[in-house]
């Protein structure tokens, strides 16, 4: 743990994350779990170990946030610089969400059926 910052209006951990193996799926960056809750808020960084022959370097960032009681991925950013087509830029949004649980019951809901509360 690197420090506390502020994200979102929530206090978060800052943890540096530095894997002991060079894998496809894991990554060195920094990550950022909310103090309340120990979800994680945000992830940055690079892949631990380089995707392809093609690309030269990716550095993302992903974002997260909390509605209701559930926490949900809000943006995806990458850059990414590649030996053919110089540096791409990605973002992807996520919204909308409607989750299926009913907080009151904990049962799950059926598609288009409202809960009740008492």
């Amino acid at each position: 743990m690197v420090g506390k910052q502020k994200i979102g209006g929530r206090i978060a951990y800052a943890i540096d994350v530095i894997p002991k193996r060079h894998e496809r799926y894991l990554f060195r960056g920094r990550s950022w779990v909310d103090a309340e809750d120990y979800a994680l808020i945000r992830a940055e960084g690079i892949p631990a170990k380089n995707l392809s022959f093609w690309t030269r370097s990716v550095h993302f960032v992903h974002m997260y946030q909390k509605s209701g009681a559930f926490w949900f991925p809000l943006t995806t950013e990458s850059e990414t610089d590649a030996r053919l087509f110089g540096t791409t830029d990605l973002t992807i949004e996520y919204f909308d969400y409607k989750p299926n649980v009913s907080l009151t019951t904990g049962k799950s809901m059926e598609v288009g059926q409202q809960g009740t509360h008492p």
